[in-house]
């Protein structure tokens, strides 16, 4: 039984996001840890990135998992 209402969420932030399994493993592998979170995947152009990662944390998402090419380039955000 979760300590809180209001459920932990962490995302997935990709572009293009069609076909890609990660949601899906980061989901089972929060229920099999028995956590009682929720996982996003958030399509995102790469010219909107900063903007994401301000929504990442203006949510307090407990985590983002960031596409490759994207990880440097919010290392500044």
């Amino acid at each position: 039984m979760p300590d809180s209402a209001i459920q932990d969420v962490i995302c997935c932030v990709w572009f293009p996001v069609a076909g890609n399994p990660t949601q899906f493993m980061f989901q089972r592998a929060l229920s099999d840890l028995k956590l009682d979170w929720f996982c996003l995947t958030l399509e995102v152009r790469p010219e909107d990135l900063e903007d994401a990662i301000r929504g990442v944390r203006a949510f307090r998402f407990k985590g983002v998992n960031l596409y490759q090419p994207y990880r440097l380039a919010a290392v500044p955000f």
